[in-house]
């Protein structure tokens, strides 16, 4: 059975942003800061809609169609690697998990986002979803993507509480 997530809000994407910009500053206690947050929001099956969902934005804009065909293909291959111990296994749930979000598969993700709890790879898996994004976006590791990136995280916490509303209710 799949389990149902809410929809991921403006803070889950913001936390989202932030997970990316402190993986690919390899800013450890940046990340624990954000699944300590996360997790004290109850929040965790949100904030990977929302990692998923940013990256698939992320690579809509800054990729051609072509190259996101050929992507798909990778991570397709990645998917499918005949492997049974970590860190290999990490690598292989983690693009099923893109996979799946990519073909909008609720199933899919629920099954490997299980497995990975079964196995206490909840972590590894997260990070391993990092590096195929980072791997597939490797410009935003640049000065000018990670202020991109910061961009991002402005924005969605200015959405997040309101402030470009207007509204001080």
């Amino acid at each position: 059975m799949v389990a149902e997530v809410s929809g991921a809000g403006f803070g889950d994407y913001r936390r989202a942003a932030l997970l990316i910009r402190y993986g690919r500053l390899e800013d450890a206690a940046g990340i624990a800061a954000i699944i300590a947050e996360t997790n004290e929001a109850g929040r965790s099956p949100q904030l990977l809609q929302a990692l998923l969902g940013l990256n698939r934005s992320f690579i809509g804009r800054l990729r051609t169609e072509a190259a996101i065909e050929l992507l798909d293909d990778y991570i397709g291959g990645m998917a499918e690697l005949a492997v049974t111990e970590p860190p290999g296994s990490d690598i292989r749930r983690a693009a099923r998990i893109i996979s799946s979000y990519m073909s909008d598969d609720a199933a899919g993700i629920d099954t490997e986002m299980h497995a990975a709890v079964t196995e206490r790879r909840v972590t590894e898996t997260l990070r391993q979803i990092m590096d195929t994004f980072e791997a597939a976006l490797p410009e935003l590791n640049s000065g000018a993507g990670l202020q991109w990136l910061q961009t991002h995280v402005d924005v969605l916490l200015a959405q997040e509480h309101d402030i470009d509303s207007g509204d001080n209710s």
